[in-house]
């Protein structure tokens, strides 16, 4: 089986940053990312923005493992924000009523500030 999506790991103060590209269709396919972000809670960081901009497809798979990690990482008392979420995947969230529960925002850059305000406000 071959690795149906790439991803690339950014680390930012007490923030996992992961760019994902490609097509998420298997959980065996996440195995890497999953252990990164066990690895970072792990550390004593609980907070990951995951950029969704590279993602050409996404199935109900893919949604199960973003719901995994959204729920890992809120049971750690932590956050997982999604950006660049496109269209299509916009629409598979709306569909299945995700996108209220998920946090979504368009870069990057909006997460790392939303969790500075997170953050300045506790």
């Amino acid at each position: 089986m071959s690795l149906q999506y790439k991803y690339e790991k950014k680390t930012f103060p007490d923030v996992l940053v992961i760019t994902v590209e490609g097509s998420i269709l298997e959980k065996n396919d996440t195995n890497e990312v999953s252990a990164l972000i066990e690895e970072s809670i792990e550390e004593g960081s609980n907070k990951v923005i995951m950029d969704l901009g590279g993602l050409d497809y996404m199935n109900s798979t893919g949604i199960n493992v973003l719901i995994s990690y959204l729920t890992k990482l809120r049971n750690d008392g932590g956050e997982f924000i999604i950006t660049n979420v496109s269209e299509k995947v916009e629409q598979l969230l709306v569909i299945t009523k995700l996108f209220s529960v998920f946090t979504v925002v368009a870069s990057v850059e909006e997460g790392l500030n939303k969790f500075m305000q997170t953050q300045e406000s506790n």
